[in-house]
């Protein structure tokens, strides 16, 4: 006569073996691995995208500066700031011959932004142009 109550069969482990243990941590720590050179990586390219932000943002201050400047052209060619940004710029006139009969110089201002990052110099560089009275 079979009552619908099932016994336990004694043969059968009620846990995980040591070999399924050692499985299970070592595909966890493959997984961990990953996820941290995933992180890690991402955070080089966030530090790297941050401090090409600020170089382009510090350039884009510089030339405004530069070219509203009530001294220009004599501007300072060369200059660093203390946070590891280095600027320098070049002004040359352009279409000289071709714009002689107005009394204005058209000059191309080229500013280059350059810092160090993980051991190699990065450079971002800007180019404006100022119409100034010729003197």
């Amino acid at each position: 006569m079979h009552c619908g109550i099932m016994k336990a069969d004694a043969r059968r482990p009620e846990g995980f073996t040591l070999l399924e243990v050692l499985v299970a941590l070592a595909i966890l720590a493959i997984a961990v691995v990953v996820v941290m050179q995933v992180f890690s990586a991402n955070l080089r390219n966030l530090s790297a995208s941050e401090q090409q932000v600020i170089a382009a943002t510090r350039a884009a201050a510089y030339m405004r500066e530069i070219l509203e400047d009530e001294k220009f052209p004599d501007v300072e060619p060369t200059g660093a700031e203390a946070d590891g940004y280095r600027f320098s710029v070049a002004l040359a006139k352009i279409l000289e011959e071709r714009y002689r009969p107005i009394p204005y110089d058209l000059y191309q201002v080229t500013l280059t932004v350059a810092w160090n990052e993980a051991n190699r110099g990065k450079t971002i560089q800007v180019q404006g142009y100022k119409m100034v009275d010729r003197k």
